[in-house]
């Protein structure tokens, strides 16, 4: 009779943990998320065509300035300067754009434009690591254990659940005890 009620209670104990675990769902872990951005930038020269535009339109003069004191020495001495222009159209991450423009007797003598296309070239590889489910574990071994006055030895059983309790379940074949033990994690 002793025995009957002592597997009752445990079945009972049992009972309790078993619904005080399955009654709410754990919170799973959510999913790892890492990205990594690796930017590559080919800084290669392209080959760019020269040209010489065509003049579309000429002034020959205006007649405000021909009853003025003229400097025939100053026009000379620009006529027969070499100017040189340069012109930076863009120059950013993406390109560098450049005109050079040389002028000598009122004319475009040369024009050289600089062109360096930066493209770039982006990798972007994504990794979700999805964390373990949460699921119960369960052990089972044998327990051996005693005092001056009696010796223990019998099967017991572990349940871990899925919010980390620890439930023990022994049963003492020799003395004929049956003893459960519960566990909580302790988060510091």
């Amino acid at each position: 009779m002793k025995n009957i009620r002592n597997i009752f209670i445990v079945i009972l104990l049992g009972a309790i943990v078993y619904l005080t675990q399955c009654e709410k769902q754990p919170v799973t872990p959510d999913p790892i998320i890492t990205i990594v951005r690796d930017t590559v930038i080919d800084s290669i020269s392209y080959p760019v065509i020269k040209y010489m535009p065509e003049v579309s339109y000429r002034d020959t003069g205006s007649i405000q300035w021909r009853f003025k004191d003229i400097d025939t020495l100053a026009i000379l001495i620009d006529y027969f300067a070499v100017n040189f222009y340069a012109d930076t159209i863009l120059s950013d991450s993406s390109a560098f754009i450049l005109i050079e423009d040389t002028i000598h007797q009122n004319r475009l003598w040369s024009r050289s434009p600089t062109i360096r296309i930066y493209p770039r070239t982006i990798f972007e590889t994504t990794t979700i690591e999805q964390p373990t489910p949460l699921v119960n574990k369960y052990f089972y071994g044998i327990n051996i254990g005693g005092s001056k006055e009696k010796f223990g030895f019998g099967p017991s059983g572990m349940l871990i659940t899925k919010k980390d309790n620890a439930f023990t379940l022994s049963l003492d074949v020799i003395s004929r005890d049956v003893r459960f033990g519960s566990y909580w994690k302790i988060k510091f």
